[in-house]
């Protein structure tokens, strides 16, 4: 609840409009066993109460489960990258982490580096934040990789990109010599035209050729 005080003073308001018509209505006597159920008028009041708690918590609830998307695809993206890492040094071959969307929905694949994401049927990718039911259009994601393991200072943010946005670790876990560092994928809420990020927005980023994996926040993640 955002503003209990704000609250109280509608929940009273509601109360005392309602007592004054009250008083206004003719009385009349009611048998004694009518008084152990609700008058209608009495329902009104839970309804009118209801609504208005429904009206101040929505925003709040609402905000709440874009925060919680938001996290679970983000913390997907991480556990891609540090699996796709682990694979790498565990069958000593280069493995990489592909990132795109389809269907406004974010997906992800683990894959070895010599087969190209794009050669690898579909039904092998899986969504982000699987376990959130993320609906088609509600999480956005982008990058600001152009190739496979190549993020140009002031290069283009690609967002909503439809073709794999890949980091491919080599037989070491490490990024290969001539890759850059910074590079970086993000999540966000998305705004009405799927087209840019809105609220509260995650990242994961690969900062260094040792392949050092880090997870950011807001401010510190592409707008």
């Amino acid at each position: 609840m955002k503003n209990p005080a704000l609250l109280k003073i509608m929940q009273q308001f509601i109360l005392d409009k309602l007592s004054g018509e009250l008083e206004k209505l003719p009385s009349k006597r009611l048998p004694a066993k009518s008084n152990s159920g609700f008058t209608m008028i009495e329902l009104l009041v839970v309804i009118i109460i209801i609504g208005v708690l429904s009206a101040i918590a929505a925003p709040g609830w609402l905000a709440f489960l874009n925060r919680q998307r938001v996290n679970a695809v983000n913390d997907a993206a991480l556990n891609a990258l540090r699996e796709a890492q682990r694979e790498a040094k565990r069958t000593k071959r280069d493995y990489s982490v592909s990132f795109k969307i389809e269907a406004q929905v974010p997906q992800v694949l683990v894959h070895r580096a010599d087969v190209a994401a794009a050669s690898i049927p579909a039904n092998e990718w899986k969504k982000l934040g699987e376990n959130q039911d993320i609906k088609p259009g509600q999480i956005l994601l982008y990058s600001n990789i152009t190739t496979p393991n190549k993020a140009p200072v002031g290069g283009v943010i690609s967002y909503a990109p439809t073709t794999a946005k890949t980091i491919t670790f080599n037989y070491q876990g490490t990024l290969p010599q001539d890759a850059d560092t910074g590079l970086t994928i993000a999540v966000a809420t998305a705004n009405s035209n799927y087209t840019a990020p809105t609220g509260p927005k995650r990242c994961v980023k690969v900062t260094t050729l040792l392949g050092a994996i880090q997870a950011e926040k807001d401010d510190k993640c592409p707008s």
